[in-house]
């Protein structure tokens, strides 16, 4: 049989595909906020001070390879599919952290290979670094795109330079108010019918 995990995301599967799907996001809304914060709560149980207290430079450098290697991941991955270097570079960027999956996995190997003496020790001492450097790496993300994008916007997006033409607003007197609404699934009905009272 499937673990617990494996088997809420199959159903979650089953349920992207069925008529209950808008039913299901729009009931479970009212857990998000309980979901974040077990989760955050979850993170400050996991997290290991003691460990980055002792281990500064094993945890820094578990972190720098964690996200090195996922960044690296990422980018080939969107290169692969044959976008530009700077679509490649932001989906690096954006997803080298570890994602919460992985303490799913680390628990199951853990697990699996808890019945083996010879690897005991090595996991007791190397499974809370490596939470560790999942936690901080998690927590880096947003720093890290903060600056990222400050630092390569004046090459990644450089400013626009006209060849002597003159700055003008442009008029939208004459435009019809038009509004192409894509799809027309719950979401898109109820934003035609808001648009519709409100002209």
């Amino acid at each position: 049989g499937l673990s617990f995990e494996a088997g809420a995301f199959v159903a979650g599967l089953s349920l992207s595909r069925s008529v209950f799907c808008q039913q299901v996001i729009s009931d479970s809304k009212a857990f998000r906020d309980v979901f974040i914060t077990l989760f955050f709560v979850s993170m400050g149980l996991f997290f290991n001070l003691q460990v980055l207290f002792l281990h500064p430079l094993l945890v820094l450098s578990a972190t720098a390879i964690l996200i090195i290697l996922k960044g690296l991941a990422a980018f080939s991955a969107v290169r692969i599919l044959r976008f530009p270097n700077k679509v490649a570079l932001w989906a690096g960027v954006s997803l080298f952290q570890v994602g919460e999956f992985s303490f799913v996995l680390l628990q199951r190997t853990l697990d699996t290979v808890a019945h083996v003496p010879a690897w005991q020790t090595t996991l007791s001492f190397w499974s809370p670094v490596l939470v560790d450097a999942i936690i901080i790496s998690m927590f880096l993300t947003p720093i890290v795109l903060r600056h990222f994008h400050r630092i390569t916007a004046p090459y990644l997006h450089p400013p626009y330079r006209s060849s002597g033409l003159q700055n003008t607003k442009p008029d939208f007197a004459d435009v019809p108010k038009r509004v192409i609404i894509a799809g027309f699934g719950p979401t898109g009905h109820n934003l035609a019918t808001v648009m519709e009272a409100t002209g």
